[in-house]
């Protein structure tokens, strides 16, 4: 697996204080939210619910996104 990058501005704090449900993230910062591990990682920080800060500008071979989008039913 790969970390993911997260659309949210990084906040320590954030989530002591945030809405229970879909929390959206600071409207700004100068970090982006990561989620989950990677292989390349120690197994500490390789569970999904791990989580850490860096620099929109940052690239690695073991980061990327996930597509995702609200379904609809009819």
């Amino acid at each position: 697996g790969v970390h993911e990058w997260c659309s949210d501005f990084y906040d320590l704090g954030y989530y002591q204080s945030s809405p229970e449900r879909n929390p959206k993230g600071p409207l700004s910062g100068q970090r982006r939210a990561s989620r989950g591990g990677s292989w390349r990682h120690h197994i500490k920080f390789s569970r999904c619910a791990a989580r850490s800060s860096l620099p929109p500008t940052f690239r690695y071979a073991d980061y990327g996104f996930r597509v995702a989008m609200n379904f609809l039913r009819f």
